[in-house]
């Protein structure tokens, strides 16, 4: 029996894989850039209303200690009569526009008088 031997040359023309791999590889460079992008907003979008209302809340905490601290003065440190007053500028603040810290500022002045 004869042996017979085959040969075949195989090629491969890759330049549209090459290219559309390059592409491949930009789109995903320039979608991880999006993502940074879209990281940096909602940090500054998310982080810094958190930090204003942090700042507004101490803000609002001061402005009541005060105005408590205002009116025990003004009373001469009556803790009867300041615990009505202040159960009273509770009771306000429930139906008007102004917060108790407001009326325990305006009842400050009026004790002063």
């Amino acid at each position: 029996m004869a042996e017979k031997n085959l040969s075949i040359k195989l090629s491969l023309n890759d330049k549209q894989f090459q290219s559309n791999l390059k592409k491949s590889m930009r789109s995903m460079k320039k979608f991880g850039n999006n993502m940074k992008s879209l990281g940096r907003t909602i940090s500054t979008g998310l982080t810094l209303p958190i930090l204003a209302f942090g700042a507004a809340s101490v803000k609002a905490f001061d402005e009541q200690i005060k105005a408590e601290t205002s009116l025990r003065t003004a009373l001469g440190n009556n803790a009867e009569a300041f615990a009505n007053l202040a159960e009273q500028a509770r009771e306000l603040q429930k139906v008007t526009i102004f917060g108790d810290e407001a009326t325990l500022q305006a009842q400050s002045f009026l004790a002063q008088l």
